[in-house]
């Protein structure tokens, strides 16, 4: 004490200006004029007060009726920050017990370091001296796990994404600018907060309201569209709410640019060689991760509802050049009831041009067509296109001596009801044979079996 009154004698504490209030005003003012209508509110009373706002004009109405909930929301948000109730250099011993016991209990094993890396951002903010790289440091710290499974109960349990993306708010580095510059911290925070069931945050990012925005953050946009999907689909709430999540961007996308789901209908991705404004847009914004669900889906790693599959196919005119045969194949390997129609279809169609080029990955998918076709007992069709593949790729499908001796193909062609059990062996040779650089170790061929 008597320190203290020695120092308040030498350096006196000096009165506020009269300008340091209206700083300090002016700065909360222009918080406030920034903060999103989106922003989630650590505080679920407060977020429950907030109202559903309608994506219309109705919208600025809304916001000014809901304004003092909105304040109460954000400055929640502030003082509740670590910054705000600096903690001791070290949790009491009790409650560091109870952190460990609650892990080793989810987990059933043995893992103390899950709490400390949460703990220790914490303190760094609580102190300011938080910074981008620590917060990735802590969210990597945490997947320190021996399996998915553990990884997953880890990212629920130390909730350190819900402590990062607090910390991104309140400091003003929740920004598309800052997420662009370290793509391992984006991906961290996103698989985070998605394992949290946060994945209302990310959509902060990546939500598209009365205005088309521009190409570029259209990009930034797309890349981050693309990390939510893939971790819901790995560590959130499986295959249909990563599909819902790409179907909810198209159509923000497209009622911006007024274009109707339903009822139009787009008969060429170009005008005059110049791809449509709607088109290019929804080419960069969905084309990535629209991609990612494609693969998954021919190859079966996500599974999702019939309803939201076929909605999926429907939407590959909207942002895939090649929706055609892409459409195709997914209906094809489509693992509720594989369909060859649309690629014979496809093959029909291209059959009436001449090819300047002839890609493998055209012959894989057409025997596998023909396999599917036989499998249906449309013999005319597979012998037709057997036909077909055979001219275009005859080197690939080249026959053995006892393949020529028996005759196996000619007679398929020409009786497909009596010889169609030869024609199926033959197919299943040529599919091994122009599938096998390409099958992962243990990896089988599509079967084509309507699944029940």
């Amino acid at each position: 004490m008597a320190l203290r009154a020695l120092i308040s004698k030498i350096r006196p504490r000096q009165p506020m200006t009269a300008r340091e209030p209206d700083q300090t005003l002016s700065t909360i003012t222009s918080s406030l004029k920034k903060m999103p209508v989106s922003r989630p509110c650590a505080n679920d009373d407060l977020l429950h007060a907030l109202p559903d706002y309608p994506e219309d004009e109705d919208h600025l109405s809304g916001t000014r009726q809901a304004a003092p909930a909105l304040v109460d929301c954000h400055l929640h948000a502030i003082l509740t920050s670590p910054l705000f109730s600096p903690r001791s250099t070290t949790d009491t011993s009790d409650t560091l017990d109870l952190k460990i016991q609650r892990y080793k209990g989810a987990l059933g094993i043995d893992q103390h370091f899950i709490p400390y890396p949460v703990m220790r951002f914490e303190r760094q903010v609580a102190l300011g001296t938080a910074t981008p790289e620590s917060a990735k440091l802590c969210l990597g710290m945490v997947l320190q796990a021996r399996s998915l499974r553990e990884k997953v109960i880890a990212m629920k349990m130390s909730r350190a994404g819900s402590a990062v993306i607090q910390w991104l708010w309140t400091s003003g580095l929740d920004t598309l600018e800052v997420l662009a510059k370290d793509e391992g911290f984006t991906t961290l925070l996103i698989n985070h907060l998605v394992a949290e069931g946060r994945s209302d945050a990310v959509w902060k990012w990546i939500q598209i309201h009365t205005k088309p925005p521009s190409l570029a953050e259209l990009r930034l946009r797309s890349g981050l569209l693309r990390l939510l999907i893939v971790a819901e689909a790995r560590v959130g709430s499986g295959s249909d709410a990563a599909i819902e999540h790409f179907l909810t961007a198209l159509h923000q996308l497209l009622k911006v640019h007024n274009v109707d789901f339903d009822e139009i209908d787009i008969s060429s991705f170009a005008v005059r060689g110049k791809m449509k404004p709607s088109m290019e847009a929804a080419y960069i914004f969905l084309k990535p991760s629209g991609y990612s669900l494609r693969k998954a889906l021919q190859t079966g790693l996500i599974q999702p509802q019939a309803d939201l599959f076929h909605l999926f196919v429907r939407s590959l005119r909207f942002w895939n050049p090649s929706a055609e045969i892409n459409r195709a194949r997914l209906l094809l390997y489509n693992n509720h009831e594989p369909n060859p129609k649309a690629a014979l279809a496809f093959f029909r169609a291209i059959a009436l041009k001449e090819l300047f080029s002839k890609p493998i990955a055209h012959l894989r998918f057409g025997l596998d067509t023909a396999q599917s076709l036989l499998e249906r007992k449309q013999y005319k069709d597979a012998a037709w296109l057997l036909a077909y593949l055979q001219r275009i790729w005859p080197d690939e499908l080249e026959l053995t001596d006892d393949q020529r001796r028996a005759g196996c193909l000619e007679r398929f062609l020409k009786d497909p009801q009596k010889y169609h059990q030869r024609a199926t062996a033959l197919v299943a040779f040529f599919r091994e044979l122009v599938w096998k650089d390409i099958l992962q170790p243990g990896q089988q061929l599509f079967s084509f079996s309507k699944k029940t």
